[in-house]
């Protein structure tokens, strides 16, 4: 695992870029976007970039794995379907533009979600960790 896009003030508890940089959001509130900082690596010095996260939080997604954390995710459009497998994993719209750049398109407005993606289970998985690299 590494760190999130995001990270608490130890201080006081605002939101703080972690793998990200920065992030918008659109002013409707529904399309979210994160920067990730270049040169990001796995602890082994694999390059580790949006694509990671993308890959990660659909796994956690995944209704064959059962996560008990998946339901985080449920505001980004096609999450709550593919987490009860009713639609397919490429209809969630998790998106990477660029390999630094991780877009999320939400179902309604979710002020909070700087402070959801400071969670654990939203932090990344190296695939090798889950068998597959």
């Amino acid at each position: 695992m590494h760190e999130g896009l995001v990270l608490l003030d130890p201080k006081t508890q605002e939101p703080q870029p972690g793998c990200a940089h920065s992030w918008n959001v659109s002013d409707d509130g529904l399309i979210w976007t994160f920067y990730l900082q270049p040169g990001l690596q796995w602890s082994n010095g694999d390059p580790l970039d949006a694509r990671d996260f993308r890959r990660s939080w659909l796994d956690l997604l995944d209704p064959s794995a059962g996560a008990p954390y998946g339901d985080l995710l449920e505001s980004i459009q096609g999450a709550r379907e593919w987490r009860q497998g009713k639609s397919l994993r490429d209809q969630v719209a998790i998106t990477t533009p660029d390999p630094l750049t991780l877009r999320l398109k939400l179902v309604q407005p979710t002020p909070w979600l700087p402070f959801l993606c400071t969670q654990t289970p939203l932090q990344p998985v190296h695939p090798q960790a889950l068998g597959k690299a």
